[in-house]
């Protein structure tokens, strides 16, 4: 079985089309997204209709939450604190009724079998929404987990650079991001897995998909969101406290 993992579109309706264009034309079976629908992008509610429309399979990122039940916003370093109040505001203030009230139902673990394979979804790690699990995370940590989740395969975003990494027999696979990358390469991130379903054996490919970011920034500066995103997404911005370790 082929399943395409998406997370982090953070609202980039363009984006998130050009990798479900991608994905159907590598034949994926299915696809699951590991949350951050909203925040930063244009397109929340369009996004949220694109997933409902293909029956994608979410679990809640903490930007989702924040939105949708009215909690702070969540930490964004990488902003000046007035650019980032004001776009998570935006973010809230034009979340539909409809799509506030789907993001609710989003729970923060979704757990999946193909044959003997388990899988966990998550946005963060399975203990917390914002701890983001990657290259840079302690191999004590990832051992630790992989006592907790009974999981064969453990499948998040959050830290929106690509990971692969292999703990006490437990896979861990972080897609990185269709909307934002930080990983100094702009083009939108997912990963397809192909899942043996009667072994379990799972093989991983992250891709990489351009897609129009100037239509994107345009409807940014359109709708009164800051440059500073639009700067990001140009750029593929890069986070040095990450990457350079990867």
């Amino acid at each position: 079985m082929r399943v395409a993992i998406l997370t982090d579109i953070h609202g980039n309706l363009h984006a998130l089309q050009a990798v479900l264009d991608d994905a159907w034309a590598e034949r994926a079976d299915r696809m699951l997204c590991a949350g951050d629908l909203v925040g930063y992008g244009p397109f929340p509610n369009e996004v949220i209709a694109l997933l409902r429309e293909h029956d994608v399979k979410c679990a809640i990122g903490d930007h989702d939450d924040a939105a949708a039940f009215g909690r702070p916003a969540p930490p964004t370093p990488w902003l000046p604190p007035a650019v980032s109040d004001l776009t998570f505001m935006w973010t809230r203030a034009h979340l539909s009724p409809v799509s506030r009230t789907w993001l609710r139902r989003l729970l923060p673990q979704v757990r999946l079998e193909i044959g003997p394979c388990r899988l966990m979804i998550v946005h963060g790690s399975p203990r917390d929404l914002q701890e983001g699990l990657g290259i840079q995370t302690p191999e004590d940590i990832m051992r630790e987990i992989t006592y907790q989740t009974k999981a064969n395969l453990v499948i998040s975003g959050h830290t929106h650079v690509p990971c692969y990494r292999v703990v006490n027999a437990v896979t861990f696979v972080n897609a990185g991001s269709v909307g934002q990358p930080r990983d100094g390469d702009p083009r939108a991130a997912y990963a397809l897995l192909d899942i043996d379903p009667v072994t379990g054996k799972t093989q991983a490919l992250i891709k990489r998909v351009a897609y129009d970011i100037e239509a994107v920034t345009r409807a940014l500066a359109q709708r009164g969101l800051p440059p500073e995103l639009a700067q990001a997404l140009r750029q593929g911005l890069q986070e040095p406290e990450e990457w350079e370790q990867s």
